[in-house]
């Protein structure tokens, strides 16, 4: 197994405590493996200059993931108001290198 950083478990125990909380039903909770194809954040902020011409700062090094996604929806149980939450975060290199998500058409978004 590899190791993860300190970032990578931080995300990991997001997953964990919306699990464990009793106030919350959890759809969905999911951690996508460590890419295997990704190298380490020196090595993807290089590539990614090089090859897709986006230069990032390096502080953003510190922010590096190598999941292929991890992911969550949840809602708040017995609320009299709807409160629900949900994220969905990709690798940066699949973001930035693929092509831009379908958004339909754009008067649904006004």
């Amino acid at each position: 197994m590899t190791d993860l950083t300190p970032y990578e478990r931080s995300w990991v125990s997001v997953l964990d405590e919306l699990r464990s909380c009793a106030a919350l039903r959890v759809s969905r909770a999911e951690q996508g493996p460590v890419s295997q194809v990704f190298g380490d954040a020196p090595t993807e902020f290089s590539n990614l200059e090089k090859f897709e011409d986006i230069s990032l700062d390096p502080s953003l090094q510190r922010c590096y993931f190598r999941f292929v996604s991890i992911a969550a929806a949840w809602e708040v149980v017995g609320s009299e108001t709807s409160i629900a939450g949900e994220f969905n975060v990709a690798h940066i290199s699949d973001i930035l290198s693929g092509d831009p998500p379908d958004l339909g058409p754009a008067e649904s978004h006004l």
